[in-house]
């Protein structure tokens, strides 16, 4: 049964969490406001009309699309960042629940790692590997 301490502990994180989605989708909202913005002025500002040769428009307008697929890749990079934290801040939480019910953090999390079927075969081939090198220095395996 958790106590009241531990209890609170979890309210508070939940709390935190909840806080830090609202500001990672405001954040997201105006990035994407930013993105939209930048890219109208841009477009109004590639016109100079003036006297340009066809070279530096091509030039200009290679820097453009640049710019606009780092643009692509950054705002990626920092949605899946914040995505990243969300999911961490949401883990954070559902450890503290285990151990509030009077589970072990560090073996819940390795059961649930070892649950995988890929990850129980994983950890055969290592051990038997193991276990030869052992075989090989002349030491007997547990």
């Amino acid at each position: 049964m958790p106590t009241k301490d531990e209890e609170e502990q979890v309210r508070k994180m939940a709390k935190k969490l909840k806080k830090k989605r609202r500001e990672a989708a405001a954040a997201a909202a105006e990035a994407e406001e930013a993105s939209t913005g930048k890219k109208k002025k841009k477009n109004r500002d590639s016109d100079d009309g003036g006297d340009v040769s066809a070279s530096d428009r091509k030039v200009k307008r290679s820097d453009n699309e640049a710019g606009k697929g780092l643009k692509h890749f950054v705002d990626s990079y920092n949605g899946l960042k914040a995505q990243k934290d969300d999911i961490s801040a949401e883990i954070t939480v559902v450890m503290a629940e285990a151990k509030a019910a009077g589970y072990a953090p560090k073996a819940v999390k390795e059961a649930a790692k070892l649950s995988l079927d890929s990850e129980l075969e994983k950890k055969k081939e290592f051990d038997d590997l193991v276990g030869s090198y052992l075989s090989m220095l002349g030491v007997k395996p547990r």
